[in-house]
């Protein structure tokens, strides 16, 4: 019997140190490995944050790669040569030097209504409240190009979420009287549609975040019955889209409690 070769393990750094995931295995996965490790810092006390949820739900996972912030390791698959890095914190999250915010304000630090005496070390203070506010450093690498304007699409049935229950509605849309268009988003790299022939008007975008801004005031918005304004943006594209869609179906699902 031939013996299956498998591919070669990933290598990467994470902070300095050498590492390496198997194939098809998350950033996540691959670091948890020996135990679950502390990622970042809480953002007004620097408390240790580990992940949580395991699917991409929270922010316990963000991570540097490559210069990029707040990365999500849950979601993210290794390649050959990244450099991963922890962040939000000083001079790293095992001994983060911030963290002495939560014993110097031990009940709690009132950054919603500012500090009022003395008047001289207000500035101080939203020097250091703007440090703390945020969730790493501006990405290493601006873009060259200012962004594109947003794509527009336009759909009869957009189907939100690529599970068993949205899959085989994309299908049973896309295959009803009349062939309409359908768009069918999944945050995931994966959907269950199957390996069978997807029909050809059943548009399918993986990797994407979705969210629903409201139509402005304008004349001529949302006319013929279209759900203005739907925005999507896609990591796999690294580019954006709006949707003008008839109908909306909703297959998001659900989980009863966190994966780790």
């Amino acid at each position: 019997m031939a013996r299956r070769r498998l591919a070669p393990p990933v290598r990467f750094t994470f902070d300095g140190l050498y590492s390496s995931a198997l194939p098809d295995e998350t950033l996540l996965q691959a670091l948890s490995r020996r135990r679950v490790p502390t990622l970042t810092r809480s953002i007004k006390y620097h408390r240790p944050r580990g992940p949580l949820c395991g699917t991409g739900q929270c922010a316990g996972c963000l991570v540097r790669v490559n210069g990029t912030p707040n990365v999500r390791a849950c979601q993210t698959y290794p390649k050959e040569g990244d450099h991963v890095r922890t962040e939000n914190a000083w001079p790293s999250v095992r001994l983060d030097l911030f963290a002495v915010f939560d014993r110097l304000f031990p009940r709690h630090l009132d950054t919603l209504h500012g500090f009022r005496r003395p008047l001289f070390l207000r500035p101080t203070y939203h020097a250091v409240v703007r440090r703390l506010a945020g969730t790493g450093r501006l990405p290493d690498d601006p873009p060259a190009a200012p962004p594109k304007s947003p794509e527009r699409r336009e759909c009869t049935y957009l189907v939100v979420g690529g599970g068993k229950a949205g899959a085989r509605a994309a299908r049973a849309l896309a295959s009803s009287k009349g062939a309409p268009k359908v768009l069918l988003l999944e945050r995931r790299r994966e959907t269950s549609l199957g390996k069978s022939p997807i029909p050809p008007n059943l548009r399918v975008e993986r990797g994407t975040s979705l969210a629903f801004l409201p139509p402005p005031r304008l004349s001529g918005a949302g006319e013929g019955g279209k759900v203005p304004f739907v925005a999507v943006a896609s990591r796999e594209t690294g580019g954006a889209f709006d949707i003008r869609a008839s109908r909306v179906l909703l297959a998001t699902g659900a989980y009863d409690s966190f994966l780790v």
